[in-house]
């Protein structure tokens, strides 16, 4: 049996992922950053487990024996615009999605490596492997950095028999852009109309093209067992025309799509408000 941790098993995911390990037999350590507000997975050993925490991850993880599946799934999304964003909102998506990866991978490691076996599967996003859009700068810089920490690993573990990789989504019928603030309207700002239709198209593309939780916690559940994984595996549809467009076009053109695309889907692009002498 195998023994696998998922972080972010609270909801979306984590939680159906967390169930599909539950499912294929694994005894599983589902870490929640608030155990009391989840319902419990059946079969699974819930955990408190904030990876924006250092204390939190080594009182939750010390000790404990050699994972064979360590699922870094624990994540958040924030917009806002680079000049006016408040900052403890861009460095908590930091906190979160980069360095609470790797707080978890540092505490998993000295157990796996002594093994010499295992897999860390970090979840991304599309947006880890495309040009950021507009207000997106912290959520995709945090994934891009998870990349590059994911590339590094890769390098660094080969020789001790863990191996590594990347499950990147696009949309998803989660309730990420819910916690996010998403239907909310942004702080007032020179941005805000523009901001606030770029939420509007991240809205209406998880209406229309969102594939299941259930769907990315197959995905992770393959990857798990392949012996040489591929270190990139997009889900859905939308996901995969993503990674071959950024792969294929400049930066401008991508930028031209990019914004054609949220036309189609939202409507014009407002007008910027007339600035003041310092807006």
């Amino acid at each position: 049996m195998r023994n696998v941790l998922v972080t972010g098993a609270g909801s979306g995911i984590g939680r159906a992922t967390a169930e599909a390990f539950v499912h294929a037999g694994a005894a599983v350590v589902a870490g929640m950053r608030d155990p009391a507000t989840s319902q419990p997975i059946a079969g699974a050993e819930s955990i408190t487990l904030d990876v924006s925490d250092d204390a939190s991850v080594a009182l939750a993880l010390e000790g404990r024996p050699a994972f064979d599946v360590v699922v870094n799934n624990a994540g958040i999304s924030l917009s806002g615009p680079v000049e006016t964003i408040a900052m403890d909102l861009a460095r908590r998506q930091f906190e979160t999605n980069y360095w609470g990866a790797m707080r978890v991978v540092r505490a998993v490691l000295p157990a796996m490596r002594a093994k010499r076996a295992g897999i860390i599967i970090n979840v991304s996003t599309v947006g880890g492997r495309t040009p950021a859009r507009g207000y997106h700068a912290f959520y995709q810089g945090s994934k891009h950095a998870l990349r590059a920490l994911s590339e590094a690993l890769v390098w660094e573990l080969e020789p001790f028999g863990v191996r590594v990789a990347l499950v990147e989504p696009g949309f998803v019928a989660t309730n990420i852009f819910d916690r996010g603030g998403y239907e909310d309207p942004p702080p007032p700002s020179p941005y805000s109309e523009d901001e606030a239709w770029v939420r509007r198209f991240f809205l209406a593309g998880a209406a229309a093209q969102a594939i299941p939780a259930s769907r990315v916690a197959e995905e992770i559940v393959a990857v798990a067992s392949q012996e040489r994984p591929l270190l990139h595996h997009p889900v859905g549809a939308d996901a995969i025309a993503g990674v071959a467009a950024a792969q294929t076009l400049s930066f401008e053109d991508w930028y031209e799509s990019a914004v054609a695309r949220v036309v189609s889907m939202v409507g014009p692009r407002p007008e910027p408000a007339k600035a003041g002498p310092s807006d």
